[in-house]
């Protein structure tokens, strides 16, 4: 059953709501501490969603509103093959972000194969080395419109690495302090070391908790991604 659930994730709130009927706000706030991390017993967001709203869901039951306006808003990026790619945090650059030269030398290896690569974000984000940067110049369902026919997308764990298992875009997300409670088995998960799950410690989301110089996001290095970008690759061509 397609339940109508409009997702709504920016930085001043991550707002669930139903089309004919809004969620009372002490759903909301008890969905938003779960969902945040504050009280979710090792449950993913769908568990989560599910229990706070009493209904039962898959990623496939759940979308992202996109109008023909924002279709339109992004044509003209779509005359040749592309990848997106994004790697931010509400606020900053966070711990769970890679590193802007490694991503410049992934960025490089899919030029050479022949795809335009889109930085999409806000404008407050680091530019990425050889890419097209979008940065503030698209809204969050834009964004999407874009990303739904992307051959691949590339991403921190995040936001838009969320949305991609809805929209059926291969994704690879380099994981790195958060939770392995928000993988999604539909995407290509990159992990390295044996450093990981700091959500929940103190600053966190600002440093390495641990002192250990984010050795998480340290050993992931560009080899290991783009060696899962050719597998992806590979995958959509046999089939």
């Amino acid at each position: 059953m397609q339940h109508d659930i409009w997702i709504d994730l920016s930085p001043a709130e991550l707002r669930i709501e139903y089309y004919t009927n809004k969620l009372a706000n002490e759903r909301l706030e008890a969905f938003k501490r779960r969902a945040l991390g504050i009280d979710r017993n090792g449950k993913c967001l769908i568990d989560i969603q599910n229990e706070v709203l009493n209904i039962q869901s898959s990623i496939e039951d759940i979308y992202v509103h996109i109008t023909e306006a924002d279709l339109e808003a992004v044509k003209y990026l779509k005359k040749q093959k592309y990848v997106t790619v994004h790697d931010w945090a509400f606020g900053g650059r966070q711990p769970k972000c890679w590193y802007l030269d490694r991503w410049g030398v992934v960025i490089q290896y899919l030029r050479n194969l022949g795809y335009e690569v889109y930085q999409v974000g806000a404008k407050e984000e680091d530019a990425m080395p050889g890419a097209t940067k979008l940065l503030g110049k698209l809204s969050l369902n834009q964004s999407v419109a874009l990303i739904k026919d992307a051959v691949l997308h590339i991403d921190n764990e995040g936001t838009l690495a969320h949305i991609t298992p809805w929209l059926k875009v291969p994704t690879i997300v380099l994981y790195g302090p958060t939770s392995r409670n928000w993988l999604h088995k539909e995407n290509v998960n990159i992990e390295a070391g044996d450093c990981h799950e700091c959500e929940g410690l103190p600053g966190w989301w600002r440093k390495c908790p641990k002192d250990r110089d984010c050795e998480c996001m340290k050993l992931i290095t560009p080899d290991m991604v783009i060696e899962k970008i050719n597998f992806l690759l590979n995958k959509e061509e046999n089939r």
